[in-house]
Formats: C-alpha cells, structure tokens, sequence
C-alpha cells in the first residue's frame, strides 16, 4: 500500500520554509489545518466572480 504526504506550512506563510515551519501530514490532515485559508479563499473567489459579473451585466 501506498502513503502519500504532504508538507503543510505550520504558521500558513507559503514562504516561510523553515524547517520548523513544515510538518508532514496526510492530505485529509492537511486540509483540515488548511481549512479556514480554503473557506477564506473561497469566499474571495466567489464574491470576484459576482463583481465582474455585475460590471457586465
């Protein structure tokens, strides 16, 4: 069986590389640590969509 990982920025700075900084974790653990960043990030992304639909409209 094969085990996949990957490497989440403890403090959610992308460019903060430290080694101390990085943690290995499963992608379902991963998203769940992520998991407001993704909530944010969505909610911009859709309300940019209705903005430039507004312009057009």
């Amino acid at each position: 069986m094969k085990t996949i990982l990957t490497c989440a920025h403890l403090d959610q700075n992308p460019t903060h590389n430290d080694p101390t900084n990085l943690a290995a974790l499963y992608p379902r653990c991963h998203l769940r640590h992520d998991r407001r960043q993704h909530i944010q990030s969505a909610y911009r992304n859709r309300r940019k969509r209705w903005a430039v639909r507004d312009l057009f409209d």
